[in-house]
C-alpha cells in the first residue's frame, strides 16, 4: 500500500510565500487503483500532516455521491505536529471504469484540496447458449454442443469441464476465450439409455461471479418408445415404495401376453429381471426380495409391445 502525503503549512507560512489559494502543495494528487479485479478489493490511503506547533488540524472528507470507492475516517482530527490517515478502499461489483473525486475540506479558509480517485474493474463472464443441451436421436456416439460467450473485459478461463453420467462425454479441452469471443462445448451421448436421462455439466472458470457453473444435458430417447398406458390395458402397481427388503407388484392383463418385469439402475443398466416370458389372463401378485443398494431405481413393465417405466426408492 502507498500513501499521498499533504503537508498542512500554517497561515504564516503560507502568507510569506504568496499561496494566495491557500492549497497545500500536493493539490491534484491521485490514488491510480489501475486494473481491479470484481468481487476483490485494493486499499490505498493519503497521509494529511499538521505541523503546527499547538493546534489541532481538523479535516472533513467528502467522497463523490454514490461512490464505487469506501473511504474512512470521514473527519480527521490531527493533533500538532502529528499526521492523520485517509483509506480508500475500491472494491468494484461491475465492471466500469470509476474516476471520482475526493474532497478535503479544512477548518481554516484554505481552498478545499481534491484527490482524484481512478481504478477499472476486471472480470471475466461467462454464458452459454442455449441454456440446455438436448440429444433426441438415441443414437451411440451423437454429438451435441453449447455456445459458451466471454461477455466479460479480460480473459475466460475454463480450467475443467466434467459430466455427472457416464452415459456422456466430455468432447472439448479446457480453453481460453477472449473477451467478446465465443467457443463451442461439445459432449458426446457413448450410448442410448432405455430411460430418458439427465446430467450437468459442470464448468470451472475464472468467472468472478459464477466460478463454478452448470448446464443441463437432456437424453429424451424415450420419448417415442414410452407411451401412456390406458388404465384398461393393464393395471400395474408396486409397494412398498420405497421398499428396504421387499417389494411388491401387482398386476392384472385382459388377455394373455407376452409380458416382461425389469429394475434399471439410474445408468440404464437392467439390474434385475423378474418376468421374462408369456403370462396368462388375469392378476397376479410377486413378491420380489430386494438386494440392491439403496438409492434410485426404475421398474420397467412390458405388455407386448407397450411400455410403462417408473420410479422405484430403495432405502436401507
Amino acid at each position: 500500500m502507498r500513501t499521498i502525503l499533504f503537508t498542512l503549512f500554517s497561515f504564516a507560512f503560507m502568507l510569506t510565500n504568496a499561496c494566495a489559494n491557500g492549497n497545500a502543495p500536493d493539490a491534484g494528487a491521485a490514488l491510480i487503483f489501475g486494473e481491479t479485479q470484481v468481487a476483490t478489493s485494493k486499499t490505498d490511503s493519503v497521509v494529511i500532516e499538521n505541523p503546527l506547533a499547538t493546534a489541532y488540524f481538523h479535516v472533513d472528507v467528502l467522497p463523490s455521491a454514490h461512490s464505487q470507492f469506501t473511504v474512512s475516517p470521514l473527519r480527521l482530527d490531527i493533533p500538532p505536529n502529528d499526521t492523520g490517515k485517509i483509506y480508500v478502499t475500491y472494491a468494484p461489483k461491475n465492471i466500469s471504469e470509476a474516476n471520482e473525486r475526493l474532497i478535503l475540506n479544512y477548518d481554516t479558509n484554505w481552498t478545499p484540496d481534491t484527490v482524484t480517485l481512478q481504478g477499472t474493474a476486471m472480470a471475466a463472464m461467462l454464458s452459454f447458449d442455449p441454456s440446455e443441451m438436448r440429444f433426441g436421436s438415441g443414437s451411440a456416439n451423437d454429438t451435441e454442443q453449447i455456445m459458451a460467450h466471454n461477455t466479460g473485459n479480460e480473459d475466460l478461463n475454463i480450467t475443467e469441464l466434467a459430466i455427472d453420467d457416464p452415459f456422456f462425454t466430455v468432447a472439448t479441452s479446457p480453453l481460453v476465450i477472449n473477451p467478446g469471443d465465443s467457443s463451442a462445448i461439445k459432449v458426446v451421448l457413448n450410448e442410448p439409455s432405455s430411460i430418458d436421462r439427465y446430467a450437468d455439466l459442470i464448468i470451472t472458470s475464472n468467472d468472478s461471479f459464477h466460478p463454478v457453473d452448470s448446464v443441463t444435458v437432456v437424453d429424451l430417447t424415450n420419448d417415442i418408445s414410452v407411451k401412456e398406458v390406458a388404465p384398461q390395458t393393464f393395471n400395474l402397481s408396486c409397494y412398498p415404495n420405497p421398499a428396504s427388503n421387499t417389494t411388491n407388484f401387482h398386476f392384472s392383463i385382459p388377455a394373455p401376453s407376452a409380458v416382461s418385469l425389469r429394475i434399471y439402475n439410474c445408468f440404464g443398466t437392467c439390474v434385475q429381471t423378474i418376468l421374462d416370458g408369456s403370462t396368462q389372463a388375469g392378476s397376479a401378485d410377486i413378491a420380489v426380495p430386494l438386494t440392491l443398494p439403496s438409492g434410485t431405481y426404475f421398474y420397467e413393465f412390458s405388455l407386448g409391445s407397450i411400455v410403462s417405466i417408473d420410479k422405484l426408492e430403495i432405502n436401507r
